[in-house]
């Protein structure tokens, strides 16, 4: 895990429409879209035995919606900011 001061840090919270939540800071040049999805499923935030390419997390503003399509990107590819960024869990439709 990257330090808190550290250049291109994400904070990035999780929240799952059951109140669960997930935290977990992330290196966004480094790490994916696909990590941010594992962390997601592991952590149960969209409920309880979800595939992580079932899911999508979304950011209010900018909004960036994050699905297993963007999957290889690096966070900072798919346009998640440096700093605390709140990510919502929904199901893909």
């Amino acid at each position: 895990e990257p330090p808190a001061d550290g250049v291109g840090v994400v904070d990035a919270l999780l929240r799952g429409p059951n109140r669960q939540t997930a935290w977990q800071r992330f290196n966004r040049s480094i790490r994916t879209v696909d990590d941010l999805l594992a962390l997601a499923a592991r952590e149960g935030v969209a409920g309880d035995d979800v595939d992580p390419t079932a899911l999508r997390l979304v950011t209010r503003a900018p909004r960036v919606v994050l699905d297993a399509a963007r999957g290889n990107e690096t966070l900072e590819e798919a346009g998640v900011k440096e700093g605390r960024v709140v990510f919502l869990t929904e199901r893909a439709p």
